[in-house]
């Protein structure tokens, strides 16, 4: 069994190791960052995938571990953090880089370290908004996107395609391919995984309005990409923990 265990290390490429040893060095650095945290805040809010958007009073995590101040997390497996001890957590465009298996783990992890009657708001690109590309391509809204998409990411078609030769198609087939995506939900399948997850008084909200204030302009994706486009693309569902 040793033996065999050596024979797949041995074969591993140099990145491998690479890559393991800084997991490593990354989560015992985080370790202490999570410990601090819920150290110093009664009410904790977790933010899972923070990129640039790094909030005060939050315990700021992403798999880059791009800052100092944010810990590292993968989204796709068990979190280090114990049960029923978050109020809020919130993550904005993370969930479309997740396959199922992901997907489901991170919900499930995200309900199990939440208090009863504890929040979730989630914001991931909507596969509706994709089938309207599709299906009405003559709105004005969606010309706009479809050059505005084409020009910015698929330089294959922009530099060998006259403007109104551009196609909905190609654009649908670059969101799916393009910046690690891995599933592109809608809210009735995602109000399925969040109710597999064990979530309650699901319901879809507006980009960056809620009633919660935690939550209330919280996204900052619109900052990346026009904000007209964000709200465009973007599903926004915010879901509850049970109480006992």
């Amino acid at each position: 069994m040793i033996i065999k265990a050596l024979q797949k290390l041995y074969y591993k490429p140099p990145v491998y190791f690479v890559r393991h040893f800084k997991v490593r060095r990354l989560k015992s650095k985080s370790n202490v960052i999570f410990k601090e945290y819920l150290s110093k805040n009664v009410e904790r809010k977790l933010q899972i995938g923070c990129g640039n958007n790094v909030l005060e009073g939050w315990l700021n995590t992403d798999l880059l571990y791009k800052k100092n101040e944010v810990a590292y997390l993968d989204a796709g497996n068990p979190f280090p953090l114990p049960n029923d001890t978050f109020d809020y957590v919130y993550s904005e465009h993370i969930f479309e880089h997740l396959n199922f298996k992901q997907g489901l783990n991170m919900l499930r992890e995200c309900y199990r370290i939440l208090k009863p009657g504890g929040h979730l708001r989630l914001a991931t690109p909507d596969m509706d908004f994709l089938m309207a590309l599709h299906n009405e391509p003559q709105k004005a809204i969606h010309q706009e996107y479809i050059k505005w998409s084409t020009n910015r990411f698929i330089s294959d078609i922009s530099n060998n395609f006259e403007e109104n030769e551009y196609l909905p198609v190609f654009v649908i087939n670059n969101f799916f391919r393009d910046w690690g995506h891995q599933v592109v939900n809608n809210y009735e399948s995602l109000e399925l995984i969040f109710k597999k997850a064990g979530f309650s008084n699901i319901s879809r909200q507006e980009v960056g309005k809620s009633n919660i204030k935690e939550f209330d302009r919280v996204e900052k994706h619109g900052e990346i990409i026009p904000d007209e486009f964000n709200e465009l693309e973007t599903l926004v569902v915010e879901a509850v923990k049970q109480t006992m």
